[in-house]
Parts: structure tokens; sequence; C-alpha cells
């Protein structure tokens, strides 16, 4: 009698379970979303206003969703199961796993997790946009359809920013974890840009643990010699 063998999955288990390095992961790659999401932002931009032909910006446009998503081999179907290895994908695989750990209904780290499936829709519904305007069309044309991509733009910037706001919310419950904490230090200068300098205050606004842990961890950090990654030792 033949039995089925079940795939061994032992391995990434460490990593899947460990929602500290969970948290880690989606920042790294909100990192990543956030610098995609400014170079389509730019492109659609350059397009509007100057005399840029569609033909050159859509290449462009639709490389930048293929970051976010992940690359997909055949553009006449848009289903969900062949985007695995984009930065919004990613994000969105983090989340459902972060949640299932945490086995909450009303944790913020489903808030998060319902943020991002929104916000991964948002892009495939922009990219269906980008490829029903055909590269022949004259500019007029372009520049009506353009008027949908810019109202599904704004769309994607609000999921954005409230993706952005949740992720601060999230991380927050690991303020007191040595290990993220130094994650944070190590990324202040891409966090900077998203959250502003004082991003770290940010964060501990939304936790519930009194902020001597973290000035205890910030210590321990000097102590080990990381003392100039931090902007005022305290």
């Amino acid at each position: 009698m033949l039995t089925q063998m079940k795939k061994n999955n032992q391995h990434f288990n460490p990593y899947f379970q460990d929602n500290t390095l969970l948290i880690q992961f989606i920042i790294a790659e909100f990192i990543a979303t956030y610098h995609v999401f400014n170079r389509i932002t730019f492109v659609e931009k350059q397009f509007l206003q100057s005399n840029e032909t569609w033909k050159n910006c859509k290449p462009l446009l639709l490389h930048c969703f293929s970051q976010l998503l992940g690359p997909y081999s055949n553009p006449d179907w848009l289903g969900g199961s062949m985007w695995t290895k984009g930065h919004i994908t990613k994000i969105k695989n983090y989340c459902l796993l972060l949640s299932k750990n945490m086995e909450s209904n009303h944790s913020e780290e489903v808030i998060l997790k319902d943020n991002i499936h929104q916000m991964w829709l948002s892009a495939l519904l922009h990219v269906e946009l980008l490829i029903e305007i055909q590269d022949s069309v004259s500019r007029q044309k372009v520049m009506e359809a353009h008027q949908k991509i810019r109202r599904a733009l704004n769309h994607l910037q609000k999921r954005l920013n409230s993706m952005a706001k949740q992720i601060l919310r999230v991380t927050s419950t690991f303020s007191d974890n040595e290990n993220v904490v130094f994650f944070l230090i190590r990324k202040k200068e891409q966090l900077v840009e998203i959250y502003g300098e004082n991003y770290m205050e940010k964060i501990l606004k939304f936790s519930t643990k009194k902020t001597g842990s973290f000035r205890y961890l910030m210590k321990k950090y000097v102590n080990r010699g990381f003392g100039h990654l931090l902007s005022n030792k305290p």
C-alpha cells in the first residue's frame, strides 16, 4: 500500500515561527516597497509633465510593479498564484504567518495583514489598467485612460500610508527585543527617510511597554561598541 509522504518543512519552521524575524522581514520589504513606489510616482509624473511617450513609460511602470508583485510569465492572466516574489507579496505572506502565530482575531497583526492584502489587490488593479492601454493609441487617448491610473495611484498611496502606520504599531510590540531594536538601528537611514528623524519615538508611542527597557537595550549596544550607530546616547 502506497502512503503519501508529507513535505518536510522543518528547515523553514524556525524562521516562520519566530515573530521577531518576521517583523524584520516585513520592515525590510516595506522599505523596498517605499522606494519602488517613489519610482512609480516619478515615472508617471514624467509622462504627465513632459513629452515622454507612453510607449517608453509603460515598460518602466510594469517593471516597477513586477518588483512589487513579482515577475509574471503570462501578462494575459493576472491570477494571484503567479505573483510570488515581489516585495508586497512577500509582506503579505509574512503578515499572514505573523497573524497566525499571534493567534488573535483582534490584534494589530491581523489589521496589518488586512491592510497589506488590500494594497496587494490595489497593485494588481493598477497593473490591469496599465496593460489595457495599448502602446499604439494616441497621446490624447492615453491621457484619458491615465486619469483612471492616477486615481488608482492615489488609492495605492493611501494604502501605503495606512500600511506604514500599522507597521509602526506592530513593531512597537517588539520594542523590548534586542534583535529587533538592533535591526531598527541598522535601518536608521532608510526609516528616517520614511518616518522622519524621530522614527524610534513614533514606534515607542504605540508601545504599552515601559521605555526603560528600550533605554536599557540602547545602553547595551553602546557597551557592545555600537554607540556610533545611535543618534543620541541614552
